[in-house]
Order: structure tokens, then C-alpha cells, then sequence
């Protein structure tokens, strides 16, 4: 909120501001939450002062939680953000454009199905105690898949454990 302060007298001297009992600069956004209180204080030049006090309260969506990460494996997935703030009721978590999570989410971890064969979108946004959703965070999880490609030592042509020390498993992650 950037408010917008004006004062008409032919004979004006000056004006000061106060937010919160604090000196303010006109112009300046204020985006703190909570109780605010800004006074203006208009002085002519016969030393008359006129104050004009204002009491507002700013309750603003929380920002997009942080780092949000992901842990699959087949059947199972896991995510885990941090807490963007203090005044959060719970955590809400969509999947693929539909919400997966019932309700609030009281803590930042969520666990789902998941199929690794198929792209999946994640968004995780929180929720104040106002009733307010801020941002979503998005993350999309590829399809990905592990496949053998080799192991062993080759021996006349075939591959064989010998459990000796030039024995490599070779992995392929697609």
C-alpha cells in the first residue's frame, strides 16, 4: 500500500509524517503486516497544526514457499519445502492441475503416489491465517526410468560377475 498523502492551505508551512510513531516519506510502499497507525501533521505559517491520524491493518498473502524438493521411486514420492513465513494455517499441494492434498497440510512435507513413467507437475502454496493463498511454487518432474546396461567382466563374449575388482555395473537413467 503506497499511500497518498495531500494537504491544501494557502498559507501551509510545512508537513510531517508519522507511521507508527516512526518518521515516514511520502511515496514509500508499506508492505508490513499488521496495525498501522500514520499521522500527518500540517503547520501554517500563523502556527495553526492540524493532524489527521489514520489506523489501517495490511494482511497480505504469504510469499511462495522455497525449495521445493522432490524424492521418487517407483509407487512413492515425496516432497519437502520450507516455511515461508509465521502466520501460515497449512500448505496446499496440486498435482497435475488437480489438488492432492485434502484440506490443509499442517507441515511442509507431502507424500503422494507417483508413477515414474509419466511428466508430473508440482505446486505447493501456502495458506495464511486469514484464509489467504499466496503463490504457488511449481516444480515438474520428468519421466525417468534405470536400466541395466551392463555389468560385469566379459568373458568370451558374455558378461559375468566374477566379483573380482575390474567387475562394473553400468547403469543407463533415461
Amino acid at each position: 500500500v503506497t499511500p497518498v498523502i495531500e494537504s491544501a492551505d494557502l498559507r501551509l508551512s510545512s508537513v510531517e509524517l508519522r507511521l507508527d510513531g516512526a518518521g515516514y516519506t511520502a511515496g514509500i510502499p508499506i508492505s508490513a503486516d499488521g496495525q498501522h497507525t500514520l499521522a500527518v501533521s500540517a503547520y501554517d505559517t500563523a502556527g495553526n497544526v492540524t493532524v489527521v491520524s489514520v489506523v489501517f491493518t495490511l494482511d497480505t498473502p504469504p510469499p511462495a514457499p522455497q525449495g521445493l524438493a522432490f524424492v521418487g521411486s517407483e509407487g512413492a514420492a515425496s516432497l519437502t519445502w520450507q516455511a515461508p513465513a509465521a502466520d501460515i494455517a497449512g500448505y496446499r499441494v496440486v498435482k497435475d492441475g488437480v489438488r492432492a492434498s485434502q484440506g490443509l497440510l499442517p507441515s511442509p512435507h507431502f507424500d503422494d503416489l507417483y508413477a515414474s513413467d509419466a511428466v508430473h507437475v508440482y505446486e505447493v502454496s501456502a495458506v495464511d491465517n486469514s484464509g489467504q493463498e499466496g503463490a504457488k511454487t511449481r516444480l515438474t518432474v520428468p519421466p525417468a526410468s534405470v536400466t541395466l546396461a551392463g555389468y560385469g567382466t566379459t568373458i568370451s563374449g558374455q558378461q559375468t560377475l566374477t566379483r573380482g575388482f575390474f567387475d562394473t555395473v553400468t547403469a543407463r537413467l533415461s
